[in-house]
C-alpha cells in the first residue's frame, strides 16, 4: 500500500513507489486502486497519472503492465481497454 485517502481522493508519492519497485528487483508491475464512488471509468487524473507512471517506468527499465480500477461492481483494466499505449 502506497497511499490511503478519503472519499474524494488520495495522494501518492511516486518516489516511494519506484523505490519499492527497485528495491525488490521488479521488472514489470501493475498498479491498482479503488473508486469508492462505484464509477468504473478512469478519471482524468487516472489517465494522467498512468501516462506519467508509464513514462517514469520506461526511464527506469520497468514495464507498467496494467492499471486496474476496482469497485464493488467490477473492475476496469487500462490494458484490456486499449489505454496502455503500444
Amino acid at each position: 500500500t502506497h497511499s490511503r485517502g478519503g472519499s474524494s481522493g488520495t495522494i501518492m508519492d511516486p518516489r516511494l513507489l519506484f523505490s519499492a519497485l527497485l528495491v525488490c528487483g521488479a521488472t514489470k508491475w501493475v498498479i491498482a486502486h479503488n473508486h469508492t464512488n462505484g464509477i468504473l471509468q478512469p478519471s482524468s487524473d487516472d489517465l494522467l497519472w498512468t501516462e506519467h507512471l508509464r513514462w517514469a517506468s520506461a526511464l527506469l527499465a520497468l514495464e507498467l503492465c496494467d492499471h486496474i480500477i476496482l469497485t464493488t461492481e467490477g473492475y476496469f483494466s487500462f490494458r484490456e481497454n486499449g489505454l496502455m499505449g503500444p
